[in-house]
């Protein structure tokens, strides 16, 4: 897969799906590979419309490094081939998602900077 050369510098980025969990509610969504993200993150819209339901209030640290609380929510997860269920994640005033390492650490990826390109695959 190539890098999302839309952003500075280039980034990974893939479409991945966010279901509702029990439901067929669902919505396809770009999502960047973030490695500094502890949790995923999605658009607040996403959530509100999927009408997921809090299930807990966390502690979380922006990339300035406020600490806020955040609800939590769980969704289902596909992305390519592979499926995550129940996966925590929280809301977020931006327009993709942040893959965050709750779900990064569960996959192999490869990045090759000097190609611009990277692969995921199941450990």
């Amino acid at each position: 897969m190539r890098y999302d050369n839309s952003y500075d510098p280039p980034a990974p980025v893939l479409r991945v799906k966010i279901k509702r969990p029990l439901s067929n509610l669902s919505m396809e969504i770009l999502a960047k590979l973030d490695t500094g993200a502890d949790i995923t993150v999605v658009p607040q819209e996403i959530i509100e419309k999927l009408r997921l339901v809090p299930v807990s209030r966390i502690s979380v640290s922006s990339f300035s490094g406020q600490r806020i609380f955040k609800y939590s929510y769980f969704a289902d997860i596909e992305i390519q081939k592979y499926n995550f269920s129940m996966v925590e994640i929280i809301g977020g005033r931006r327009k993709n998602m942040l893959l965050g390492r709750n779900i990064l650490n569960k996959l192999k990826i490869i990045l090759d900077g000097k190609k611009l390109t990277f692969n995921l695959y199941d450990p």
